[in-house]
């Protein structure tokens, strides 16, 4: 048996920077979900609120493009 790792597990987000996935996962939690950064900042290791609203300012378009395919 193999066993899955991030790249080939699609059903679990591991951030490893800001690439499309970690947009998308950052547009769902904030908009779709409604949730403040506090709430969802253990998924993005080493970001601060600070930061993760600076993503969010600078990717939502690209989250939200993403979001909806």
């Amino acid at each position: 048996m193999v066993k899955d790792t991030p790249s080939t597990n699609k059903s679990q987000f591991i951030f490893t920077g800001w690439n499309d996935d970690a947009k998308r996962q950052l547009f769902m939690w904030k908009v779709k979900r409604k949730k403040g950064y506090a709430f969802f900042l253990h998924l993005f290791p080493g970001e601060t609120v600070e930061s993760l609203h600076e993503a969010f300012q600078q990717y939502r378009d690209d989250g939200e493009r993403l979001y909806n395919g």
